[in-house]
C-alpha cells in the first residue's frame, strides 16, 4: 500500500553515504514491514556545475564531457542547496551514487542480513529539478502504490512512530477526508504555542476545532503522548550539545500540553 520516496542530492559530505544509511536505520522507528518491506524510490536530483578559475582546475576538466556552467555564487552552502557543485563536489556525488546503487544491490542478495536498503530503486535525474520536480518525478514514474510516505535525506526518525496505522485511517477512510498526514518535526513541534502567539488563543482554540480525530489514531498517550513510552526509546543524540537541545525541548514540549 506504502511506497517510500527519499529526496536526495549533492551535499559536502559525498561520496560517503553515512547521513543516508543512517536516515534509512531510523526506519524500524515505524515498523519492520516500513522499514523492510515497503518499496522505497530514492530520487537522486541532477545539478549543475559552478564555473571556476581555468588556471586552478584545468588539469581536472574532461573536455570529451564539458561541464554546464553557470555563473559563480560566494556562498558555497547554499549553491549546493541551488543544486550548483564544484567539479569536486560533482565527481563526489556521481561516487556517492555508485556507493548508493552498492548497497542497495547487496541489501536484496539473499545472503545479507536484513537492511533497511532492501527493496530500494536509485533514480538519477540528469538535470537539476529541485525537490518539487524531483518528487513529482518519482510520483509520475516510480509509484505503484495509493499512498506514499516522503523523506528528505536528512529527516530521521526519532521515536517510534504509527505510520501503520496512519495507513489503516486513510485506508478507513470513506469519504477520502485525510488528504496528507505530516510528522512532526522540531521545527513545527511547538506550532500550536507559536499560531496562537502570533493571531490570538481564539483563532488557535478555533483550528482545534477542525482537527480530525480518526478512530485509528486515537492511541493511547502512554505510548504517544508527551510522556509516553515512545520518549524513551528515542535515538539517543550524536553528541551532547544535541542531547541538550532536545532535552531542552522535551520539557518545553511537555510544559505546553
Amino acid at each position: 500500500l506504502l511506497t517510500i520516496i527519499v529526496t536526495t542530492s549533492p551535499i559536502r559530505s559525498h561520496p560517503s553515504t553515512a547521513m543516508l544509511e543512517e536516515t534509512f536505520e531510523t526506519f524500524l522507528f515505524a515498523g519492520d514491514e516500513f522499514a523492510y518491506e515497503c518499496p522505497k524510490v530514492i530520487v537522486c536530483d541532477g545539478y549543475r556545475v559552478l564555473d571556476e578559475d581555468p588556471n586552478d582546475r584545468e588539469e581536472k576538466k574532461d573536455e570529451t564531457n564539458p561541464p554546464k556552467i553557470t555563473r559563480r555564487y560566494a556562498n558555497f552552502k547554499q549553491t549546493l542547496r541551488n543544486g550548483i557543485a564544484t567539479i569536486d563536489q560533482a565527481e563526489n556525488y556521481k561516487e556517492f551514487k555508485l556507493r548508493l546503487r552498492k548497497l542497495c544491490e547487496e541489501a536484496d542478495s539473499p545472503s545479507e542480513t536484513k537492511s533497511p536498503f532492501r527493496n530500494t530503486q536509485v533514480v538519477e535525474l540528469e538535470e537539476r529539478h529541485g525537490y518539487g520536480f524531483a518528487l513529482r518525478h518519482a510520483l509520475h514514474h516510480c509509484v505503484n502504490t495509493p499512498y506514499v510516505c516522503v523523506i528528505q535525506h536528512d529527516r530521521t526518525f526519532m521515536r517510534p512512530t504509527p505510520v501503520e496505522e496512519v495507513v489503516t485511517a486513510m485506508e478507513n477512510d470513506a469519504e477520502q477526508k485525510i488528504k496528507y498526514v505530516g510528522m512532526n518535526m522540531r521545527s513545527n513541534l511547538m506550532y500550536y504555542d507559536i499560531f496562537g502567539g502570533k493571531y490570538s488563543r481564539r483563532a488557535a482554540d478555533e483550528i482545534k476545532t477542525m482537527i480530525l480525530h480518526p478512530k485509528e489514531l486515537c492511541i493511547s498517550g502512554n505510548m504517544y503522548g508527551a510522556n509516553g513510552k515512545s520518549v524513551e526509546k528515542m535515538s539517543a543524540p550524536r553528541d551532547e550539545k544535541r542531547r541538550q537541545v532536545i532535552e531542552a525541548l522535551k520539557e518545553t514540549y511537555r510544559l505546553s500540553h
